[in-house]
């Protein structure tokens, strides 16, 4: 399917959407936003994940339609054809940056990438967490050259810190607030011991429970069934009283924090994050947060 059929697509979801929706959609504002981010090509539609879409002034249910949409070539069979090793042996270093992909370290491109770099620095990211190919392409030419790798580069008067191949664009998990240490997963904030959303919570009441149960010990959190309960809590009300009701000790801690910019950030290393069993928080029957 050709970038202008996708955009056909979208075009068509979305007056389809406007007919029922009291919040209309305007299509050509959406394509403006789209290109203005760079989606100009069927190759960086292909890119764009439904969380970029939301930024373009789409609905999060419509977003992931739309994303549909712009992969829908590669769900059909119609993906470019893998290269063999032979083809990619040849490739030039920008057409091996275009197919990185930081998330498949066992990738046969970034292999070659991290051959040709002598695995040393060379990756720069935007902000949006791709990988910008005109610094990345640039200093991985530096180092087949011969030249010693950079500690930073700068990106339209920025610096900008470099990565290793396979490196990830952020090197933090955002924190479960009542589990310390254990990441939230995915997109949605998935917590990995009772398996609900924490994406609906807002980092003030995240910062509060962590508060309560990492400082105040107001909260305690013996099973899954306890945690269950808070977050229950927090998709049933609207109203945030009850957390300063429940622990008003951290609530007071809180602001004491925040004046001296204290808070806690929720926010963990991904090789510091609890991976293993033995350092799970029901690995054991009387371990306590």
């Amino acid at each position: 399917m050709s970038y202008e059929q996708k955009l056909d697509q979208v075009r068509a979801l979305l007056e389809a959407f406007n007919e029922s929706a009291s919040t209309k959609l305007n299509f050509d504002e959406f394509l403006t936003k789209l290109k203005a981010a760079g989606g100009v090509t069927d190759e960086t539609l292909r890119q764009c994940r439904w969380e970029d879409i939301t930024d373009f002034g789409i609905p999060k249910l419509l977003a992931r339609q739309v994303a549909d949409i712009f992969r829908q070539d590669e769900k059909k069979g119609e993906r470019r054809k893998p290269l063999k090793n032979s083809e990619i042996q040849v490739l030039t270093v920008r057409e091996l940056v275009e197919r990185y992909d930081p998330s498949e370290p066992d990738n046969t491109i970034n292999k070659r990438l991290a051959d040709i770099s002598k695995s040393q620095p060379c990756i720069v990211f935007n902000d949006d967490g791709k990988v910008n190919w005109d610094a990345s392409t640039f200093l991985i030419q530096e180092i087949k050259d011969g030249y010693e790798p950079r500690n930073t580069y700068v990106v339209d008067g920025m610096p900008r810190e470099i990565k290793k191949v396979n490196e990830r664009a952020d090197d933090y998990f955002d924190e479960n607030p009542l589990f310390p240490g254990r990441p939230l997963r995915g997109s949605e904030q998935v917590c990995d011991i009772t398996n609900r959303r924490w994406d609906g919570v807002c980092k003030t009441n995240r910062q509060l429970l962590y508060i309560a149960l990492a400082i105040t010990k107001e909260l305690v959190i013996q099973n899954p069934g306890q945690a269950h309960d808070i977050l229950d809590k927090l998709v049933e009300t609207a109203n945030i009283g009850w957390i300063g009701q429940r622990f008003p000790n951290a609530v007071i801690k809180f602001q004491k924090m925040e004046k001296t910019n204290e808070l806690p950030s929720l926010k963990i290393l991904r090789s510091s994050a609890v991976t293993s069993k033995r350092n799970d928080p029901f690995f054991g029957q009387h371990k306590r947060y």
